[in-house]
């Protein structure tokens, strides 16, 4: 039982180094690639180069 008792808490200390360390979510590269699209395009209508 106190093996079990080990794995498990050295388990949930693993976890808990990974979220720390883990990387932003896929949602928001997303969401700052959509932002910077569209500042791009307002900036493109805004000064055209034509």
């Amino acid at each position: 039982m106190l093996k079990w008792e080990l794995l498990l808490e050295g388990n949930v200390r693993d976890m808990d180094e990974d979220s720390q360390n883990a990387e932003p979510s896929q949602g928001s590269y997303y969401f700052v690639f959509g932002l910077t699209m569209v500042l791009l395009a307002v900036s493109m209508f805004k000064y055209p180069l034509w």
